[in-house]
């Protein structure tokens, strides 16, 4: 029901953010992103304007209780459009070009080399 209303809105011309690595880091390093939010932008086709917040590892590992002070930063890349792909199979094929296309811009964001994290599985 979720990817419905969000494909929805996205329909009626709202945006709609989306952390694609699906949850805060354990160890401030890149994860997969998770292949249901890359499946969501293929079918969406809507542009992808990428951002990441910068520092919020050293600000609230996730293993700690509280705040840190810490510098965050919330840079933005320019927008880009995955294809629009309706049919679940071509979504699916898809699915690693997608994924490295959007986790490279966000390395790019970070300054760091582009991790090797594309996990295909469900």
């Amino acid at each position: 029901q979720a990817v419905r209303y969000t494909l929805r809105r996205l329909r009626e011309g709202d945006p709609v953010h989306i952390y694609i690595e699906g949850e805060r880091t354990w160890d401030g390093a890149l994860q997969p992103p998770r292949p249901g939010t890359v499946r969501l932008a293929l079918k969406a086709g809507v542009p992808i304007l990428p951002a990441v917040i910068d520092g919020s590892y050293d600000a609230w590992p996730r293993w700690d209780r509280g705040l840190r002070a810490a510098p965050i930063r919330v840079p933005f890349g320019p927008p880009f459009r995955l294809p629009q792909l309706d049919e679940r199979r071509e979504r699916e094929a898809a699915l690693p070009e997608a994924s490295a296309r959007i986790m490279g811009e966000i390395a790019r964001l970070l300054g760091v080399p582009m991790p090797d994290l594309v996990d295909n599985e469900t």
